[in-house]
């Protein structure tokens, strides 16, 4: 799951190695891998000196949303970025205000005010887009984006427990998604990890400070359905058991794809 996009990371771009031209072509002539992964989506793997570079899918498509959302919403959030960068808000400031948020969204939900932890919600995500908005208009750093990760599963766990603690029946609802969450954020961060090792990059979901690997349950998916259960808020069992699955789900897939690509 990741989270994410609808999140922008905080990131420094300047770590990031340019993936050919062309998914077709490998940098010096090296002739490419395909790859077909459980989604359908075939994967270019192109060898390089210091490893693979992963682009997006061959067919241009993604399953699920984040990747599609990026070149709709990146616009507007890098000129409100850029903007912020010129009054002197930095990134790590609007990282820790939407974390705070989604804390406090957390907290609403919990004391039976789902719709004000909505309106939390939506702007935590909002400040989570503009962060690497900021980054890039302005300085991005390593521990920027080490950040943005921490504060984000603030906000991933906030809310699930703000709805456990809403009501009794909730409880192991709760619990049952707070646990795929974190399986989910260890799958994302092993993958992170052992893509770093392998010098394999993504520009899918716009350029991050590590790899953002492709999942069932995403940034996008997970808003929708914390909308969801703030609108319909007696309907947070049913919500959250389908999601918890999508979670299972996405780490099956990760690391599916995890075997095929560092075997």
């Amino acid at each position: 799951m990741r989270f994410p996009y609808l999140e922008g990371g905080n990131h420094d771009p300047t770590s990031r190695r340019a993936a050919p031209a062309s998914p077709f072509q490998g940098e010096n002539g090296a002739k490419p891998r395909r790859g077909q992964t459980p989604m359908g989506e075939v994967l270019i793997l192109v060898r390089r000196r210091r490893g693979w570079i992963v682009p997006s899918s061959r067919s241009g498509s993604n399953p699920m949303f984040d990747a599609r959302l990026r070149p709709l919403v990146d616009p507007a959030l890098n000129r409100m970025g850029a903007a912020l960068a010129r009054a002197g808000i930095t990134a790590n400031q609007v990282t820790i205000a939407g974390a705070l948020c989604g804390a406090l969204a957390g907290l609403a939900i919990g004391l039976g005010h789902p719709l004000a932890g909505l309106s939390l919600i939506l702007m935590s995500r909002l400040l989570d887009g503009l962060d690497g908005a900021i980054a890039r208009a302005s300085q991005p750093t390593d521990f920027g984006g080490y950040l943005d990760i921490v504060c984000d599963y603030v906000f991933y766990l906030a809310v699930p427990l703000g709805f456990g603690f809403a009501a009794a029946e909730n409880l192991p609802y709760a619990l049952a998604l707070v646990a795929a969450f974190t399986l989910t954020a260890v799958s994302f961060l092993a993958y992170a990890t052992l893509a770093a090792k392998r010098g394999v990059e993504t520009q899918a979901h716009g350029t991050k400070s590590f790899f953002y690997s492709t999942g069932l349950a995403e940034g996008a998916e997970t808003i929708l359905a914390f909308v969801l259960m703030c609108l319909f808020p007696t309907a947070f069992p049913v919500i959250a058991a389908v999601f918890t699955g999508l979670c299972v789900l996405t780490v099956i897939q990760r690391s599916v794809i995890a075997r095929r690509v560092f075997r």
